[in-house]
């Protein structure tokens, strides 16, 4: 009690001098006391209140007494040191009244022991209200443990220290490995089945009783439904109820390795692309000086020379390579879209030598094709990706072979057309399916078929990004795709795409179609490869065209300089060292308003291709035949003129 603080005193005694001697004793004890005195039953209930320090009660009062005084002490579950003070009560009674809660019994004849009795009586209370105190904060501390333990996301195991069995287990631990508590309690924490197969683990885990930490930052455990989990572990001994335990921390990182398997994936992705893009842009000249150099050749052949044969095979085969780095720079998403009107029928038909090839010989090909042409606008080479990417798919549903069926159909009106593949203004649909007497699939793999990154196949067997490409070229055709399965029973893939308004353009290939297509203007071609500048310089002049060559910007920009050169087209590569087709682009249209510009490039991705087509530039992709680089640019100089810089 603060020197400072009275002490509320509540006296119940019907005599004031008898409570005057009390108060003296009090005082002279040396407390500072604020009294209140009372005599009946009422008065003293009205003046129980918790703020009362001390009670001093006589034992007999004319209709009261101190036992009942006490008895509504405890009634009302107040904790104050009451001291009984009488004159005469008898050894029994008093005896009775400590056996109630009374703390002492003061003889009136002896008033000078008061002091001492009430001082041990208050340092006892006080300490009580300590205890009391400290054990409601134990309480509220465990409360908070127990509400931590029970809503932690991470799992949490108790161990008993001295034998590594199990004494606790909170409920994310239980739901990570699908155990009930009793299941395992009271088994040492290697005994589980959770962590059977890891011998080295288990070593791990009984040093738990003698290490101060153990920690496991990739430990896969086993469920009980025979799943694998991947935890991060650590165990650490701490002191509990006076003794000692073991806590153990499990944090489920399944989702985030498979994060990490993502940004890997999209990161080797980013790396392939760059990779890509560099090949492309050296293969595709390479191919583009083949076309060229068996362009040339045909010329010198008469129809009948049976070399014209060998000049068909060399191109074919330029062409088909050209159409593998197309696929890889998809792959790679490195390729822009270049949708144009084509037959599905007829790319499906170039397709099957490739498709027989590609899905063995114990698996049989079976077309089941529309007898009416079926056109829709997309890009060639990315419709030919879908098509080969969902018969690999196919392929490793029929590990001992089966049946691969393309169908197509023309849906009227859109009639069982998907729904996200119905554009205004164009009812009729195109349907291709896809079907496979494979092993089928269960709904809970249906349901995530297209997401990025998911794949059923082991680690390093697949990339989980091939349908997800499929669904992605079929969305950007405004088209839909779906799904369907039973397992034992096979998958169909079914693709709806808007029936475009135009046949397809005539074939372009290697041949004398347009052949004769030239003019007299002066084309500046700017080109860093030096047999691949030569054979375009050659294609174009040729055909009756002045041709100015630059191996470089800075080299055509001298040329254009050049007052004495009226240059109709500006012909030029993307990616050059030094001055980019971008930057000379630019600079030439300051030098020249009314240049015509055409890039001509390996490859070129969405946001250079927005970049450049913002020049009012024509995009060539390369390889281009020799006869369709003579049409384009044909159709680019009979184009009304219109400043390449302008808005």
């Amino acid at each position: 009690m603060n020197q400072n603080e009275r002490l509320s005193v509540l006296i119940l005694e019907d005599d004031p001098q008898d409570a005057e001697l009390e108060l003296h004793e009090l005082k002279r004890a040396g407390f500072p006391v604020a009294p209140r005195i009372v005599s009946s039953e009422a008065d003293y209930v009205a003046a129980l209140k918790p703020e009362v320090g001390l009670i001093l009660s006589d034992f007999r009062l004319p209709q009261f007494d101190g036992m009942r005084a006490l008895q509504l002490l405890k009634e009302r579950g107040l904790d104050i040191p009451f001291i009984l003070v009488s004159g005469a009560i008898g050894e029994e009674q008093a005896v009775a009244v400590m056996l109630q809660g009374a703390f002492a019994y003061v003889m009136k004849s002896r008033l000078v022991s008061l002091g001492p009795i009430v001082s041990r009586a208050l340092n006892e209370a006080a300490m009580r209200r300590e205890k009391i105190a400290a054990q409601e904060e134990l309480r509220k501390s465990e409360s908070r443990y127990r509400r931590l333990f029970e809503s932690s996301s991470d799992g949490i195991l108790i161990l008993d220290a001295a034998t590594g069995a199990v004494l606790d287990a909170n409920p994310s631990f239980l739901a990570l490995l699908g155990y009930g508590l009793d299941e395992i309690r009271g088994r040492a924490l290697w005994e589980l089945d959770a962590f059977k197969g890891l011998e080295a683990a288990k070593v791990d885990l009984r040093n738990l009783l003698t290490l101060p930490r153990v920690r496991h930052d990739d430990l896969p455990l086993t469920a009980k439904d025979g799943s694998r989990r991947d935890v991060e572990f650590s165990g650490n001994a701490c002191a509990a109820d006076g003794g000692k335990v073991i806590q153990c921390g499990v944090r489920d990182i399944s989702e985030r390795k498979r994060l990490q398997a993502q940004l890997f994936q999209a990161q080797k992705m980013e790396t392939v692309g760059m990779l890509a893009g560099g090949i492309a842009h050296d293969f595709n000249n390479i191919l583009m000086a083949i076309m060229g150099s068996c362009d040339f050749l045909r010329a010198g052949f008469t129809r009948t020379d049976p070399r014209r044969g060998d000049v068909a095979d060399i191109e074919a085969s330029a062409e088909r390579a050209a159409a593998l780095t197309r696929q890889l720079l998809l792959f790679s998403r490195k390729l822009a879209a270049q949708p144009v009107a084509l037959d599905l029928n007829e790319l499906i038909r170039n397709l099957q030598k490739m498709l027989r090839r590609l899905i063995g010989e114990d698996i049989e090909l079976v077309s089941s094709l529309c007898p009416e042409p079926v056109i829709v606008r997309v890009d060639p080479g990315q419709m030919e990706q879908v098509i080969m990417n969902l018969s690999v798919n196919a392929r490793e549903a029929m590990p001992k072979g089966g049946r691969l069926i393309l169908k197509t159909e023309v849906l009227k009106g859109g009639a069982g057309c998907l729904p996200r593949c119905r554009p205004a203004g164009t009812p009729d649909c195109v349907s291709l399916e896809v079907t496979d007497t494979g092993c089928g699939m269960p709904p809970e793999v249906l349901a995530h078929l297209f997401e990025p990154f998911f794949t059923t196949r082991p680690v390093g067997k697949g990339t989980g990004l091939g349908l997800s490409t499929v669904y992605g070229i079929v969305s950007h055709a405004e088209g839909d795709v779906a799904a369907r399965s039973v397992l034992g029973q096979g998958s169909t893939f079914t693709l709806c795409l808007p029936m475009a308004g135009a046949a397809p353009l005539p074939g372009t290939g290697g041949g004398e179609t347009a052949g004769a297509a030239g003019g007299r203007e002066t084309i500046l071609l700017v080109e860093d490869d030096e047999p691949l500048l030569r054979i375009n310089e050659r294609i174009l002049r040729e055909r009756g065209y002045r041709v100015l060559s630059a191996h470089g910007g800075e080299d055509a920009l001298v040329l254009l300089r050049d007052a004495s050169n009226p240059v109709s087209l500006l012909l030029t590569d993307v990616v050059m060292p030094g001055l980019g087709g971008g930057e000379l682009a630019q600079k030439a249209v300051q030098l020249r308003p009314d240049l015509k510009v055409a890039f001509i490039t390996g490859y070129i991705d969405d946001r250079r291709s927005g970049e450049l087509k913002a020049l009012k530039g024509e995009i060539l992709q390369k390889p281009v035949a020799p006869n369709v680089l003579a049409l384009r640019v044909r159709e680019i100089l009979d184009r009304k003129s219109v400043a390449a810089g302008s808005k």
